[in-house]
Formats: structure tokens, sequence, C-alpha cells
């Protein structure tokens, strides 16, 4: 069998609901994690198994958002079949315009401008990825995997009971999807910052 037909194989579909939507959005500095991945199996890439600091005791940072108003999209794009390109966009509705909300765009825009930002996205689904990660198995990426906020918009609304929110996007452009995490929430709930 050919490489081409194993993975045409591969992605076969269960016949099982699947939930849309996002549960969490966790934010972490790249410098701070490895993440752990066996090697590709017939040619498949494998997911992680394992997230670790690459040293002290770094923190991840829920992004706190309005219920069933985050999601997660990508488009890909190719160029002869042999130049892919992924954008990856994640957007969350964050209530209310405040000097937290300034102070955390702020923040946010000089992590993506000097070093990039890293995602870990939960999804409705359980399933959880990856976005932004800099190490893998304790080697950098050959190819640097930065994520921003771009496009992120405001309004505080009209009257008073419209909306008075923070809609952040946050991106990130790479040569493939996210990878997914299946060490689950409990790996991650050693780094998550409780006092926030």
């Amino acid at each position: 069998m050919s490489v081409c037909a194993k993975l045409i194989r591969y992605r076969q579909s269960t016949c099982q609901g699947v939930s849309g939507g996002i549960a969490k959005i966790y934010v972490f500095d790249p410098e701070d994690f490895n993440f752990t991945q066996a090697a590709p199996v017939s040619g498949v890439i494998q997911p992680y198994t394992a997230i670790s600091a690459t040293s002290g005791t770094p923190k991840i940072y829920e992004i706190k958002f309005q219920r069933n108003e985050a999601e997660y999209s990508f488009d890909q794009s190719s160029k002869g079949g042999y130049y892919t390109l992924y954008k990856h966009k994640v957007t969350a509705t964050v209530p209310d315009i405040s000097m937290r909300t300034v102070q955390w765009n702020t923040l946010i825009d000089l992590a993506g401008e000097c070093c990039g930002i890293g995602l870990i996205i939960v999804l409705n689904s359980g399933r959880i990825i990856v976005m932004g990660e800099k190490y893998v198995n304790t080697t950098e990426l050959p190819i640097p995997f930065f994520c921003y906020q771009d496009g992120s918009k405001a309004s505080s609304g009209k009257k008073f009971d419209d909306e008075n929110s923070n809609t952040v996007s946050l991106n990130g452009e790479y040569n493939r999807a996210l990878i997914e995490f299946t060490g689950g929430t409990s790996a991650l709930t050693t780094f998550v910052d409780t006092a926030s």
C-alpha cells in the first residue's frame, strides 16, 4: 500500500456525534514548555502525550471568555501541492472594556511581537489542541510557529442591554494543522495559575 493510500485510509470517519465549540483556552510562553511526541508511525504524525517545564516553575493562564463565544478555525492553502500554509485563528469574546482589558491586550501584543504566544485549546468534544509551541522532545521546532494578536475588536454597545465586550483574535501561520494533546487536562493542572 502506498503512502498516499495509507494517509487517505487513515481519515475514515467513525459514526458518532462530535460536539462543537471551545470549553477552555489557556495561554502560555512558548519558551517555558516542552511537549513530548512519539515518532511518526507509517508516515502518520502522532499526538503530543505529555507537557513539561523547560526550567523553573512556569505558569499557564486561562483566558476567561463568555460561554459559547469562542471558536477555533483555520484556512489551508497550497501552491502546486508543494508549499502548504495554514492560517490558524482563535477568537473569544471577553466581557467588559476596562483597564484590565487594555493591559491584557498590550501584554499579548508585546509577547506576540518579541517571542510569540502559545495556546492550549480544550474543545467541547474533549479534544485538546496546541498552537504556537516552540519545543518538542526538548528540541526547538525548525520553523518558528509564532502566534500573535491580530484583528481584535471591541464595542461598548449603544444601549444598556447591548454587549460591552472585546473580541480577542489570536492568529498563527504554520505549515501544518494543529497537533492534538492526549495527555488530558490533568497534565495541565500542575501548571495552571489559580491565583488570577
